[in-house]
């Protein structure tokens, strides 16, 4: 699939593949959503990184070995803030059931992962995630 970046007034979509070589084209979304909100350096530091934590993991572990799988975004300006919704047809994965990580626990003893999930939800307002159709739809609310 190829990427493309396509916008209107109060929306804007990027097309990718599960390829990390694409991440700069994300962040170049990411920062031309930011200006269109007119965030602040700190908000657009925390929207790239909330939404480079998901679509990282989605482009390593969604798919298995397949490449040149989709990765879409779709970004929406409403009255209430900003709405970022990320779809995947790869392995089901509902980050929302995933449960805390354990911080009290000394550094060697906590299992692996988990820690980009609570990243997320602490740099959001909301995340939100259904399976339709056999897609991830994975929502973002800042």
């Amino acid at each position: 699939m190829e990427e493309s970046i396509a916008a209107a007034m109060d929306h804007s979509e990027l097309h990718l593949v599960n390829d990390l070589a694409q991440l700069p084209l994300m962040t170049q979304w990411v920062e031309e959503i930011g200006e269109r909100a007119q965030l602040a350096p700190g908000e657009l530091f925390n929207l790239t990184l909330a939404i480079e934590e998901v679509v990282v993991n989605v482009m390593n572990y969604a798919y298995g070995d397949r490449t040149g799988m989709p990765v879409d975004l779709k970004a929406d300006f409403t009255a209430s803030g900003l709405v970022v919704t990320l779809i995947d047809h790869g392995m089901p994965f509902d980050p929302t059931a995933a449960q805390e990580p354990d911080l009290d626990l000394p550094v060697e003893e906590r299992p692996i992962g988990g820690l980009g999930i609570m990243l997320v939800n602490k740099l959001t307002r909301r995340v939100e995630y259904a399976r339709q159709d056999d897609m991830n739809v994975l929502t973002l609310y800042f």
